[in-house]
């Protein structure tokens, strides 16, 4: 195997054959990479590398800042209803308050880190496509480091269970689908109604991965609009609980603040319900729901010719690959 410092073969070697040309292009525009550079494809290699077995802990720690931060305002509110107030009681309050936000940053910040993951498996894997057409022209080359090559084309369809591609995606070879002629035509058909090419394996990846970061983009908003609601609520149930009633002792000036803060998480709450309308507009004006939901249609024309495939949710955003036979 080549050293994983070198690219296996020159650009100027790949764009010697139409083919790998062709899938460069396609590449270029879905991508925003020229993969037959040289110095990109070299970035590619790096980038895919180091990020590959990244990431992971964001959203535990997200989770565990805003659990415990939530728990620890549950448990400190009692203290404050005691007077006099003390510095160290109104810290660790705050403290605790404090992780709720801190957790959802550190979220949304592992959130842009997957996606940026996500981007460049899919770099990656339309590279080793690169380097499969190569060879398949004749081109001595290797696979980069870590990519999985598709099923070779002597499978029988009905013996194979494929799985994620480099990318991550459950991309189902095109070789695997031109091996039974029903099948064949269904995709083709599928794809004259979506206005892709399914047995294009690289804009398959775009189809899914666009359909992942939006999915994604949903399912987040989504939870941080459960999570505005709940703060929310919970600012304002403080609140109501320090505020002094009329003619009573309390901590008034505290309980406003938190009136305050309740109202706070209102506005955000309502900000990320905009951003999830907008999302969801955008996921379906795009195209990209109505183009996924034809791969999961062709997918379960596969699976009933023997080419079963673990279908992830963010794709099958219905559930219907369960009742699949």
């Amino acid at each position: 195997m080549t050293d994983q410092s070198v690219l296996q073969v020159s650009g100027a070697r790949l764009a010697a054959v139409p083919q790998v040309a062709e899938s460069a292009r396609a590449a270029s525009a879905a991508l925003g990479v020229d993969l037959l550079d040289d110095a990109v494809a070299a970035r590619v290699l790096a980038e895919h590398r180091r990020l590959k077995d990244s990431g992971g802990w964001h959203d535990e720690l997200g989770a565990v800042l805003v659990v415990g931060g939530l728990v620890g305002a549950l448990i400190l509110k009692g203290s404050l209803g005691s007077t006099p107030l003390e510095a160290g009681q109104v810290a660790g309050f705050a403290a605790a308050c404090a992780a709720v936000p801190l957790g959802l940053l550190v979220w949304v910040l592992g959130s842009r880190s997957g996606s940026r993951k996500q981007q460049a498996a899919e770099r990656f894997a339309a590279y080793g496509t690169l380097l499969r057409l190569a060879r398949e022209a004749g081109v001595p080359v290797d696979a980069p480091v870590g990519w999985a090559p598709a099923p070779e084309a002597g499978a029988q369809p009905g013996a194979v269970t494929p799985g994620a591609d480099a990318s991550g995606l459950p991309v189902l070879p095109a070789r695997l689908i031109t091996q039974d002629h029903a099948l064949w035509r269904t995709a083709a058909e599928i794809g004259s109604r979506h206005g892709v090419d399914y047995l294009d394996e690289q804009a398959v990846r775009t189809v899914l991965g666009a359909q992942k970061r939006a999915v994604g983009r949903i399912q987040l908003q989504a939870g941080l609009i459960t999570l505005g609601l709940l703060l929310a609520a919970g600012a304002a149930w403080i609140g109501t609980t320090l505020h002094a009633p009329a003619g009573g002792s309390g901590h008034g000036s505290t309980g406003t603040a938190f009136f305050t803060v309740a109202g706070g998480f209102g506005v955000l709450t309502l900000l990320f319900a905009v951003q999830l309308v907008r999302g969801i507009g955008a996921w379906r004006g795009s195209g990209t729901k109505d183009r996924a939901r034809g791969y999961l249609e062709l997918l379960e024309a596969a699976h009933r010719a023997g080419l079963r495939m673990s279908v992830p949710s963010w794709l099958d955003t219905g559930g219907i690959s369960k009742n699949w036979s």
